[in-house]
């Protein structure tokens, strides 16, 4: 008898402890459903979207080569942004 009452409250402590953890995968399902479509409708401004490049290329590169900054990543867009304006000015010349 002592075993059988142990053994019901086992399950019963088990079935107890899943239907906790699927009303809290529940719950933690609609919060990242809602969180994915926050994000999806967010529109990012230029300087978050630059951000996030010079943080994807500093990621990619620092992986292939650890002795790669974020200011190794800074300088080069630098020198990109200036080589980019210099073309658009000689462009605007040119027309």
């Amino acid at each position: 008898m002592i075993c059988e009452t142990y053994a019901y409250k086992l399950t019963s402590t088990y079935l107890a402890a899943i239907e906790c953890q699927q009303a809290e995968e529940t719950d933690m399902s609609d919060k990242l459903l809602f969180l994915i479509e926050q994000a999806r409708r967010y529109r990012m401004t230029s300087d978050e979207r630059e951000e996030q490049v010079r943080s994807f290329a500093f990621g990619n590169t620092h992986l292939e080569n650890d002795s790669i900054t974020m200011d190794d990543i800074n300088d080069a867009f630098g020198e990109m942004s200036s080589a980019v304006a210099a073309a658009t000015q000689d462009d605007n010349i040119q027309s």
